[in-house]
């Protein structure tokens, strides 16, 4: 299946992206860049690394063959801009990096805010620069670089294949360039709504299970794979959650758990109430060792609601401890009200806001039910 994405994706790019449609470069003279990465320099400045495959690996996936040499290798420049260093970097080649099948960015979360600001406002300004490239944060984007995953891929690939796939992890991390560069001109990044998958490079390749948050273009906080889940469940991204609960020292699990949600906004004596009601939807695994009957069932739903609502809360409660608000719960109240209240002081209002949860879960499928 890898291969054949490998090959897919080559395809399109020597046919289409190296071809020379709308560039008067020499397909000889274009070195085509897979990974894109950002991390602090020395001094303020800002270090790029570009991920580009060898023309081994090109000629071992168009002809069908496995390549026993490098996949792929990193140029890496620094400069007090990303503008300038993108051109250092072009210039030690001796070719035009192609930004046009970007497959990944990835972002230090060493950045300082201004570079990060920096950052993004470069990679918005760059007409060759495809912003459907997915985003990520990383702790070490020197380790994201050099890691090979265990299957022998590309690592640009074995991330597309990851991130293009929203039902293979239970949290769908598609997050793309052209969203965050919505957010931001929109005006709602910046304080609150920008977030990214959080990537790790490992023994075995990469661990993807984590979802980072910004505030101030800084992470704020790196959610636990628990968060990143209720998170999901908030904006509708988590597509196989699951519960463990215990009904008379029965141990009992609900799988493949989605939700929707939709909330409502009350001011008393001037302080916002975020009423938040929750609808999830599972499948209780069958449980060997116990008959169940419709009303254990319906016992089984509320205990679920009840550990679900406060799992949800809690995890709120802490962005919202942090000041970050990825759902833009008021953001969105002060779009459809301007005439009551601004969006300033909606971001404001939500940092001491009280949140209510109310939810339901509905179990579709029991296994063995009597």
């Amino acid at each position: 299946m890898m291969r054949r994405l490998w090959f897919g994706l080559l395809c399109v790019v020597l046919i289409f992206g190296l071809s020379g449609c709308g560039s008067s470069v020499p397909v000889d003279e274009r070195a085509l860049v897979l990974i894109l990465g950002f991390a602090p320099g020395q001094g303020n400045t800002i270090r790029m690394l570009f991920q580009i495959p060898t023309s081994t690996e090109l000629t071992s996936v168009t002809s069908g063959t496995n390549s026993s040499g490098k996949q792929f290798y990193t140029v890496e420049a620094t400069g007090a801009t990303p503008g300038r260093a993108f051109a250092k970097a072009q210039t030690m080649v001796g070719q035009d990096l192609y930004l046009g099948q970007v497959q990944l960015i990835a972002f230090s979360s060493k950045l300082s805010a201004a570079q990060m600001a920096q950052v993004q406002d470069w990679l918005n300004r760059l007409g060759t620069m495809d912003n459907s490239a997915y985003v990520a944060a990383t702790s070490s984007v020197d380790r994201l670089f050099e890691r090979q995953p265990a299957a022998q891929i590309p690592p640009a690939v074995y991330i597309y294949d990851t991130f293009s796939c929203p039902r293979c992890s239970a949290v769908d991390f598609q997050q793309r360039q052209w969203t965050l560069e919505t957010q931001l001109a929109n005006d709602l990044a910046p304080d609150h709504s920008m977030w990214m998958p959080w990537i790790e490079a490992n023994q075995s390749g990469f661990r993807i299970a984590n979802v980072v948050v910004y505030r101030h273009f800084q992470p704020a906080i790196v959610l636990t794979r628990a968060q990143t889940v209720d998170l999901g469940y908030l904006m509708g991204r988590t597509k196989k959650g699951d519960l463990m609960i215990t009904w008379r020292n029965h141990t009992i699990g609900i799988r493949s758990i989605v939700a929707s949600s939709h909330y409502r906004i009350r001011w008393q004596s001037g302080r916002m109430h975020i009423f938040l009601t929750m609808h999830f939807v599972g499948t209780l695994e069958e449980a060997v060792d116990m008959q169940l009957h419709a009303d254990t069932v319906k016992s089984v739903e509320h205990l679920a609601a009840q550990k679900l609502g406060a799992q949800v809360l809690s995890t709120l409660v802490l962005l919202q401890q942090h000041g970050t608000n990825p759902v833009d719960y008021g953001e969105r109240y002060a779009w459809w009200h301007p005439e009551t209240v601004s969006r300033q002081v909606m971001r404001q209002a939500y940092a001491h806001a009280d949140i209510t949860v109310s939810t339901r879960v509905q179990i579709t499928n029991t296994g063995a039910v009597t």
